[in-house]
């Protein structure tokens, strides 16, 4: 036992212990009250795009245009059994701007526009002016479209919500059957924080109870579930506390408070299933529940310790992303585990000790998730028969692979078993590890082994199958991955851009700088006129009808004239004339018509419209060729052209993002290797942590793209597992760093056991095999539990979140059931005694195959820890002769 821990353990069984308890209920009390309003501190944009981008640049230029940030709004009808007439049509809309006028307060300025006429209100009054839009109605004549342009977020949410609500409300004047769609670029965001925090309380609804049955089911005592219940809490409420400066400091991510209660649930369980396993084990050897702590704390909670740490070091390499919410993510996810560690190495040993009579019971507790069984294992050695003891073993047990308490050491009177107490049997390691080769575990590991190179074949195959896929995802964003698609805005989105384009609803925005930094002269107008013929007859998905701004009118050019210049806001106001007296038909189309104002006299705004979305895998591919269109004409017309909005700020993200993913990659691998190397101090262990990880992540991502991408899954019509093109490029980001902290717990958990056998005498490939049968229950609980945990999220309504937890489930039962139990056995069996260089281990002083009640070269001198695992049999000390010491 370490000494450090039986001191801490000392302190915190006298006074101490009450005193952290009240620490523990004061900072629960801080963080219900304060920690929770760390919901209302998160953001959904970022503001970390490099200056050098030509996004940012283009963003710049188009906040010195304040109508460069007014927003859209779409509303459709339709019949899908008779088209509708125009003056069916026309008595709608007349209706409908009857029901606007009444509008309280409309935005100023407002446009509102039909397939007939446009209806502007600025200041006190209205305009109305014949203004035929034929591209408003659907090619086929089902559908008709109406458009309204506001300033502001808060306008366009009370826009979409009173002009849906008012054309539900006069949907009469149109043929049976006739439907609405209505939709705006801001409705689309402001859903996302009320949406993901409903599906976190369905998420947790689904995981906390699950994967608390499984937790109970593992240890077969009700008693040890109530503890990670406080555990969660305590985790979750300290961890948002922490996280308020967080937010206050930089961007966090609207999604990190699900990752962070994902997070705090799984570590959480799969902790508390560590330190009660070591601690049931501890008190079923007799020890008394301080002490029991003791060693727990030094085995457990030093298992729990390095892996923690070793996920914080890893979500910390986030930081070097230059991406605000993605660094964000990094830091919550760090706070989190920390605060789960911390907890389970101060909290919950306090809960323990303030109440041990509770704990003690449990160890012996045969209640509910449990169940009784006849097992007696009777140990023989060589000391007991130089005391004329007539042991032996009773195969009349019920589970080779059970990690329950019903293994009983008899005395010389074979029917009595023994206590804990004193005048225990002689027991000798080989005894237990005979036990070990009963488990199920122990005989998979041994077929793996004796077919090391296959196995490893086969895995690297699969691994290098999945990395083409893992290596060309696409990339994906905006409404796609953040949107709830469950809600009615979203649909209707869909249903819009599906019809007439998304470019209706996030419109891109094309600044063409004025040829002698005026915009007001013909030449000006032509360059207009020839930059949105060129685009519209060299891109796809665009008509020239989708140009709207000063110089073009939905793609006829305008006329330059002097009645355009009183269109212009002088300081940005609107108090002019323009807007008090019948304004001339040019002034209605550059200024009316579409709400355009600029500040900025040498650039001029055009709006475009195509039908593809940019935040889409096509989309990115329709910008970069547009951006390849403009370079060329800058070069012809000898003028500055940008294009904004629409999408065109993620691709740069995206890209700006990749291009520095390699720094994370390498950072990530570098703490890998040194964490593993001063854990194990063997090179070899270092080295194929880094590889088996790589292995891993190339199934992960390889799988992910053919589910996502690819839609392998598609005719399951579960919207969990429905393609979206691609992989959503934040949590493709995100869950690199967090697979290999979540990977390297088990990898930790089984080496640590494999090199405790290997110190007691056994071979390499002995050692390997009782290592993964003693952790075998234990870590396939914990993987299970850990998916379960995030198996949740799977059930949001959010491709985003969903995306996140595939690639943790997924992960975690590869990491489970493929590397853990077969990956590493066969490497490790191959490697023999290079696992362990540079060191140099113990020679091999006991045999692989002995019998149950035999014994190799002489039982070991110490303490034989193998608490957590799948065999019945509780940690002893042994003296020379292979007696259990008291």
């Amino acid at each position: 036992m370490g000494r450090l821990e039986a001191a801490a353990v000392r302190v915190l069984n006298g006074k101490a212990k009450y005193v952290m308890a009240l620490a523990w209920i004061g900072l629960l009390v801080a963080g219900g009250l304060f920690g929770l309003q760390f919901f209302d501190e998160t953001a959904d944009e970022d503001d970390s795009l490099p200056k050098s981008s030509l996004a940012y640049q283009a963003d710049a230029a188009l906040s010195l245009i304040p109508f460069g940030n007014g927003d859209g709004v779409v509303l459709m009808v339709g019949n899908d059994k008779v088209n509708i007439t125009d003056e069916e049509a026309m008595a709608f809309f007349d209706q409908l701007f009857a029901l606007a006028q009444q509008m309280s307060p409309p935005s100023s300025p407002f446009a509102l526009h039909t397939p007939y006429m446009s209806y502007v209100y600025v200041g006190s009054g209205w305009q109305a002016y014949p203004s035929p839009k034929p591209h408003y109605r659907s090619q086929d004549g089902s559908r008709l479209m109406a458009t309204a342009t506001v300033l502001g977020w808060g306008s366009t949410i009370y826009t979409v919500r009173t002009i849906r609500d008012a054309s539900k409300s006069i949907l009469q004047l149109l043929p049976e059957g006739s439907r609405v769609w209505c939709s705006g670029d801001d409705i689309i965001w402001d859903i996302i924080l009320g949406a993901l925090e409903n599906d976190l309380i369905i998420g947790d609804g689904i995981s906390i109870p699950t994967a608390l049955v499984v937790l109970c089911l593992t240890l077969r005592s009700t008693r040890y579930v109530l503890v990670p219940l406080l555990s969660i809490a305590a985790s979750i409420l300290s961890s948002f506390l922490l996280m308020r400066p967080v937010a206050k400091s930089m961007a966090v991510s609207a999604v990190a408070p699900n990752l962070m209660m994902s997070l705090s649930i799984a570590m959480s369980v799969d902790y508390a299933l560590f330190v009660f396993s070591r601690f049931r084990e501890e008190m079923r050897a007799g020890k008394s529940v301080q002490d029991a702590c003791t060693a727990v704390l030094s085995t457990a909670g030093h298992t729990i310790f390095v892996s923690g740490f070793t996920f914080i070091a890893c979500s910390l390499t986030l930081l070097s992303v230059p991406v605000k919410l993605l660094a964000s993510m990094g830091v919550a996810a760090a706070i989190t585990v920390a605060c789960t560690v911390v907890v389970n190495l101060t909290l919950v040993p306090t809960i323990i000790l303030i109440f041990p009579s509770f704990f003690r019971e449990a160890t012996t507790d045969r209640g509910c998730c449990s169940w009784k069984k006849e097992q007696r294992y009777v140990v023989a050695s060589a000391a007991a028969k130089q005391h004329g003891t007539s042991s032996r073993f009773n195969d009349n047990h019920g589970d080779d692979d059970d990690d329950d308490d019903d293994m009983l050491l008899l005395a010389e009177d074979e029917d009595t078993p023994l206590t804990r107490s004193a005048g225990a049997n002689v027991v000798a390691v080989d005894a237990i590890a005979a036990r070990a080769r009963k488990s199920p575990w122990y005989r998979f590991g041994k077929r793996v082994t004796r077919r090391a190179w296959l196995c490893i074949a086969i895995i690297t195959a699969l691994a290098a199958a999945a990395f083409y896929p893992a290596l060309t995802f696409r990339h994906v964003s905006g409404v796609d991955c953040e949107c709830p698609q469950n809600y009615g805005v979203v649909k209707d989105f869909y249903a819009v851009s599906n019809t007439f384009g998304a470019g209706y609803i996030l419109p891109f925005g094309l600044l063409i700088e004025a040829a002698n930094g005026s915009l007001l002269t013909q030449q000006h107008f032509n360059n207009v006129a020839a930059v949105c013929n060129h685009l519209a007859a060299a891109l796809p998905d665009v008509h020239v009808s989708d140009f709207d701004g000063l110089a073009i009118n939905n793609g006829v050019p305008v006329s330059f004239t002097d009645e355009v210049s009183p269109c212009f806001f002088p300081n940005g106001t609107t108090d002019v004339p323009c807007y008090q007296q019948t304004p001339p038909v040019e002034c209605v189309r550059t200024c009316f018509n579409k709400n355009y104002f600029t500040t900025n006299d040498a650039l001029d705004l055009v709006w475009l419209r195509p039908r593809v979305d940019g935040s889409s895998a096509r989309g990115q591919k329709w910008i970069h060729r547009a951006r390849a269109e403009i370079e060329t004409l800058q070069e012809q017309l000898g003028v500055r052209i940008m294009l904004a909005r629409g999408g065109v700020e993620d691709v740069d993200m995206i890209a700006h993002v990749f291009g520095r993913f390699h720094v994370a990659i390498a950072s990530v691998a570098a703490v890998v290797f040194v964490l593993m190397l001063l854990a194990f101090r063997s090179v070899a262990i270092a080295l194929k942590a880094v590889l088996s990880i790589a292995l891993t992540q190339g199934l992960v991502y390889g799988i992910s793209t053919c589910v996502y991408d690819y839609g392998i899954f598609a005719f399951l019509g579960w919207n969990s597992l429905a393609p979206t093109g691609g992989l959503c490029w934040i949590p493709s980001i995100l869950v690199f760093t967090i697979l290999v902290g979540l990977g390297l717990d088990y990898h930790i958990f089984l080496l640590s056991r494999v090199v405790e056998f290997r110190r007691l005498g056994f071979d390499d490939e002995e050692s390997v095999l009782l290592g993964l049968a003693r952790t075998g229950r234990v870590i396939t609980a914990a993987g299970v539990i850990m998916a379960i945990a995030f198996l949740g999220l799977l059930f949001s309504h959010e491709a985003l979140v969903q995306q996140l937890a595939f690639f943790i489930v997924i992960a975690v039962l590869i990491d489970t059931f493929v590397v853990r139990a077969c990956l590493v056995p066969a490497m490790m069996s191959v490697l023999g005694r290079f696992n362990w260089w540079p060191l140099t281990m113990p020679k091999v002083t006991r045999s692989q195959h002995l019998e149950p009640g035999t014994f190799g070269y002489g039982p070991i001198v110490g303490h034989v820890a193998f608490g957590d695992d799948d065999t019945d049999t509780d940690d002893v000390d042994v003296d020379e002769r292979g007696r259990q010491m008291r």
